[in-house]
């Protein structure tokens, strides 16, 4: 990994705090962008990687403003890795470069998260559209950084029918605020992710259609059959199941509510126990738990609180 600093600095920025771009491409044609770069005088760190495991790691310990993907690497799948970058740093801008008809991948790129790409020749023919495309994506993030940097809390209310299709986006969209609101890193997040997905999968499932697990031990058909079956009938069909959450640096509480006759939450079997190990399902709870500082069940056993808090 080698970093360049240009000469001087873009009257956009300050000569205290450096934008920093972080160019991933093949070691063996990285100075040409680099001395671009450089001779134009951007004035703006910018540091190297050559492989995609160094991509995925810079990140993680420094600030980086935007992201330069060359897509003409043959050792890297630009597809997959702008997936992960974009996944664990998705308010980080990605910008691509295109090898000759590679435009086909840098539009799939572009649906896994990049904003931007331009042909690689560019940096040669019109280096100047080059430069603007990299300082307008650097100052959309900045903007954002700022306004984060300002937020106390978000909030969200969420309703759902009795489709657990409905869940990933909702957990998703949670996961993201996590890493927004700066509660905690994509890593923390996903398993806020996960927890939720238990909880609203629950709320759902044994709640609203009051389907029980008892079912999947011996024919998981038979239990997908009796999900579709109440779903379709009176008074499961109508039921709904709410989502609020509240988001701060210090906290998030979600609580999820269901329209079911509700549980006895202790006398859920413990998956932990012997004779529970080879159980299929019931461990919702426990991955709630797992994640989450905090679970709470409501005395009727159709709310739950979910608390998650800085560490």
């Amino acid at each position: 990994m080698h970093a360049a600093t240009a000469r001087s600095v873009a009257s956009d920025t300050s000569a205290t705090q450096l934008p920093t771009l972080l160019i991933v491409g093949d070691p063996a044609g990285l100075n040409v962008a680099r001395e671009v770069l450089i001779e134009l005088e951007l004035g703006w760190e910018v540091v190297f990687a050559g492989s995609p495991y160094e991509a995925q790691a810079i990140p993680t310990v420094r600030d980086i403003d935007v992201m330069l993907i060359d897509l003409g690497n043959p050792h890297v799948d630009g597809v997959e890795l702008v997936a992960t970058l974009h996944a664990h740093h998705p308010h980080t801008p990605i910008v691509l470069m295109t090898a000759p008809y590679g435009v086909s991948v840098a539009l799939e790129c572009v649906r896994k998260g990049a904003v931007n790409h331009f042909p690689r020749d560019l940096l040669d023919s019109e280096p100047a559209a080059v430069l603007e495309t990299l300082r307008a994506a650097a100052r959309d993030h900045r903007r954002q950084a700022r306004a984060a940097g300002r937020l106390d809390h978000l909030t969200f209310a969420f309703t759902l029918e009795n489709d657990r299709t409905q869940v990933p986006p909702v957990t998703a969209r949670l996961a993201d605020a996590c890493v927004e609101v700066g509660l905690c890193d994509r890593s923390a997040a996903t398993r806020v992710g996960v927890a939720l997905e238990e909880a609203l999968a629950n709320a759902i499932v044994h709640g609203n259609l009051e389907v029980s697990s008892d079912p999947r031990q011996g024919d998981e058909s038979a239990y997908e059959r009796q999900i579709a079956e109440n779903a379709g009938h009176l008074p499961y069909a109508e039921r709904r199941v709410r989502l609020t959450a509240r988001l701060s640096r210090r906290e998030g509480v979600f609580v999820v509510e269901d329209e079911g006759p509700g549980f006895d939450v202790t006398q859920v079997p413990d998956p932990t126990a012997d004779g529970n190990l080879f159980r299929v399902g019931g461990r919702g709870i426990l991955l709630m738990r797992s994640f989450m500082t905090a679970v709470h069940f409501g005395e009727r056993g159709n709310k739950v609180t979910l608390v998650k808090r800085r560490n």
